[in-house]
């Protein structure tokens, strides 16, 4: 009697393989050990890239990364709905201090390598001071 299955698997990921997002979630959670500002830590691979890339664009090696920060950073902070209390709930001062330096200069960096002037970025027009 025929059957309906032949037995041959069919398309797919073979059985027990890792799907790419649980491949990258396994290898961005390692631990490695790196040395920054003189001292040893140890750090997630995920948090490596982090650091990396911030790196770079801080040091002006990829304008690319200094986008993809600027771009982070106004998705985390917008300037005009910057709420100091919550900030302060959520970052010591210290963290928060420098965290507003860092955005300031990379803002005003990555804007200026675009050719926009400060006020002209997207989502201030209309605004009234």
């Amino acid at each position: 009697m025929a059957t309906r299955f032949s037995g041959t698997p069919g398309p797919g990921r073979p059985k027990g393989s890792m799907s790419y997002d649980v491949m990258l979630r396994k290898h961005l959670a390692k631990m490695r050990k790196v040395r920054i500002d003189g001292k040893e830590r140890t750090v997630t691979q995920g948090e490596l890239v982090i650091i990396t890339t911030v790196r770079d664009a801080m040091e002006g090696k990829s304008k690319d990364a200094r986008k993809q920060i600027l771009s982070d950073m106004l998705r985390l902070s917008p300037p005009d709905q910057h709420d100091a209390s919550a900030s302060a709930r959520d970052h010591n001062e210290a963290d928060r201090l420098t965290f507003d330096e860092f955005y300031q200069t990379v803002r005003d960096e990555v804007l200026a390598d675009l050719g926009i002037q400060p006020g002209d970025e997207p989502g201030d027009a209309g605004e009234g001071s």
